[in-house]
């Protein structure tokens, strides 16, 4: 007798039981051995399975032949309607025969069918359906597939926690799989990489994927193999290895190509639109995007239609083409149905926006020809007869009612126009505010640790002096003036070391209040010196506050004698501390690809020259690209990651000391190092 031992999972009743499906797996090994099918088979076997299949007589033969071609379909044509009717012929057999190992099996299919079709509720029934099914009759064959389709789903509806239980469970499954055609090992271990892709952990990510792309070279499963491809070059996208991902994608493509595979090809076509963009060669992630459009819409997946309508309106709004990039949004936005109608309407209004102002532009040159048209046909209708000039009387009226009428909308367009610029300065005045409290918040590791230093002074030298003012009195009562006034003044000393620590604690929290008090316009005269190395260590205590092993060597050269320079302190103090924070992370970027005797560096320099004070600050970090140099003190432009930086910065010091009569000038070589030159006016 063939036995089979299924492990359990906890809460599964039967630790130890065991199914006997001797018939069953019997079964199976002839339909398989005489079909000589699996889903591997080429297009040009289908012909002949379908021969077998009209003249098989026992219904579980036919059982497993249905099963072959619909597993055929659903991996190389799952949203045809030859995968749902040979899904649905194998059902009705499993229950015309009435064996629950089958039964189960057709709920796995239909919930994989349901899974690659983004059928998402149904999906979950059929789930809920087999799970009942596989445990009250304790047949865990096929709950890797299961668990592996509603895991899919999980991924589609974009609920990751979801994903990674499911695929744990598929994982805790595999050994007990027994499923005929699927490649499980696979294609489980492909999404355990990318449920950790998903998560973000890479490191992890990276193994399993090395252990689905061992499973996939002994696997005959091109399917199997392409999904392996495609995850390899996620993983290298998101660690932004772009060489590595292209290869493997163009790999991948070309595997699609030798097998037919168009369902894996529109996937890695989106791939290689998201790639492309991320490396911000918008034009190749457009045609690459047309042709995930274009395999998309051949096998009607409209999950990943609305990923490449997606990257399409994302590569023309970064080439500012914002009437492509509103076709693009309202298609993908049409076919997930995923994002709220305030959302829409927010994103439709903002790439509308350009169009409707060329058209504004438009009308107005329409209605400026119009005019010029008029004055000529006024000169000419002078030389006509009085019969001509009454007909010119009466089109000059008519066309001074079209021009009331045109002057009135534009007045309309006008005023909607400044309302629409007032509430644009609201929103900028709001961003300014929140950079000038994330420079706050730049500051408060540093202001943290720098006032600890004082504080512990004080401690220190408080403790000392009462130890010394016990044994002044010993000395005292023991008679030894002389000794004892030799102590005294060493507490006097200790108590002027604890008053110049309490001051300098004093000016670090007033220095604090200041940066985070909004700016009344108030000018006093500074030393421009004490500023700079206030704020040089404030903002190195800070980055090292969130970058652990960060450090870097700090050389200052301050000038002697410099003049006072009449400022409000608080706006130079954010200008230097945005200088100072863009020269650590400029350095620290370039010690994380830079040889191990690369040293990371920040110099200030301060000197008069011609009756103003200069403030340098240089790095030899990554420097700036000549391409984009002259865009860094643009509003909004970084070169940081998303979410790492506001790109407002360099914007708001470059406005502070415009405003201070100042310059703010930039020189930078990339890979070398970058300087900043502040120029005020001396007092």
């Amino acid at each position: 007798m063939i036995a089979v031992n299924i492990q359990m999972n906890n809460g599964w009743p039967g630790k130890n039981s065991f199914v006997t499906t001797k018939a069953f797996f019997i079964t199976m090994f002839i339909v398989l051995f005489t079909t000589k099918t699996t889903v591997r088979a080429q297009q040009a076997d289908i012909p002949a399975i379908r021969t077998r299949w009209l003249a098989a007589q026992d219904d579980r033969v036919k059982y497993f032949i249905a099963d072959s071609l619909a597993m055929y379909y659903l991996n190389y044509s799952p949203f045809s309607d030859s995968s749902w009717a040979f899904i649905q012929r194998s059902v009705a057999l499993a229950n015309q025969l009435g064996d629950k190992n089958l039964l189960i099996l057709a709920d796995d299919r239909l919930a994989m069918y349901y899974a690659y079709n983004s059928k998402h509720d149904s999906c979950a029934i059929i789930f809920q359906q087999g799970l009942a099914l596989a445990k009250k009759y304790r047949v865990f064959a096929y709950l890797s597939g299961l668990y592996y389709a509603m895991g899919v789903t999980y991924d589609h509806l974009g609920d990751y926690e979801g994903h990674s239980a499911c695929i744990k469970d598929a994982l805790a499954f595999l050994p007990n799989n027994a499923d005929p055609f699927f490649d499980m090992k696979t294609l489980v271990y492909e999404a355990v990489a990318h449920s950790y892709i998903n998560k973000g952990q890479m490191d992890s990510a990276y193994y399993y994927l090395q252990v689905a792309g061992t499973y996939a070279k002994q696997s005959k499963c091109p399917v199997a193999c392409n999904g392996v491809a495609w995850s390899f070059a996620g993983y290298y996208i998101r660690v932004k290895n772009y060489p590595r991902a292209d290869s493997a994608l163009t790999a991948a493509i070309a595997a699609c190509e030798r097998v037919g595979d168009y369902c894996w090809r529109n996937v890695i076509e989106c791939g290689f639109t998201i790639s492309l963009f991320e490396q911000q060669r918008y034009q190749d992630a457009i045609a690459r995007g047309r042709q995930a459009l274009y395999f998309s819409h051949l096998v009607n997946d409209k999950t990943y239609e609305a990923v490449a309508d997606d990257m399409m309106y994302k590569c023309f709004e970064s080439l500012h083409q914002p009437d492509s990039a509103l076709h693009y949004l309202k298609m993908s936005l049409l076919i997930s149905g995923n994002v709220s109608s305030s959302a829409v309407n927010n994103k439709i209004k903002a790439l509308g926006f350009a169009a409707q102002m060329r058209e504004r532009q438009e009308k107005a040159n329409i209605a400026l020809l119009q005019e010029q048209n008029t004055n000529r046909q006024r000169q000419i209708a002078l030389a006509f007869s009085i019969l001509v000039v009454v007909v010119i009387v009466i089109f000059v009226s008519t066309n001074n009612i079209k021009q009331k009428r045109a002057n009135r909308l534009l007045g309309k367009q006008k005023e909607e126009t400044q309302q629409a610029l007032i509430k644009l300065q609201a929103a900028q005045a709001q961003l300014i505010q929140a950079e000038k409290m994330a420079s706050l918040g730049e500051l408060t590791a540093g202001i943290a640790h720098e006032i600890q230093n004082p504080l512990n002074f004080v401690n220190n030298f408080s403790e000392v002096s009462r130890e010394l003012i016990a044994e002044m009195r010993d000395e005292m009562e023991a008679g030894n003036n002389n000794n004892a006034l030799a102590i005294a003044n060493d507490v006097e000393q200790n108590l002027e070391k604890i008053n110049h620590h309490g001051k300098r604690a004093d000016a670090i929290v007033k220095g604090m209040l200041q940066h985070s008090r909004k700016s009344a316009g108030q000018k006093d005269q500074t030393n421009l010196n004490n500023l700079t190395d206030e704020y040089l260590r404030l903002a190195y205590q800070g980055f090292r506050a969130k970058e652990k092993s960060f450090s870097a060597e700090l050389v200052t050269h301050f000038g002697v004698n410099l003049p006072l320079i009449n400022v409000i302190p608080q706006d130079i103090g954010r200008v230097c501390l945005n200088l100072f924070n863009n020269a650590f992370y400029a350095v620290q970027q370039k010690q994380k690809t830079a040889n191990a005797d690369n040293q990371p560096e920040v110099a200030v320099t301060t000197y008069a020259k011609n009756g103003h004070v200069v403030i340098e600050v240089k790095d030899n970090g990554t420097g700036i690209p000549d391409a984009i140099k002259d865009k860094i003190f643009q509003p909004f432009f970084t070169t940081k990651p998303t979410g790492s930086g506001t790109g407002l910065g360099l914007s708001l010091s470059y406005d502070i000391v415009k405003a201070h009569g100042g310059e703010i000038k930039v020189e930078t070589k990339e890979g070398e190092g970058t300087k900043f030159i502040i120029t005020l006016p001396a007092v």
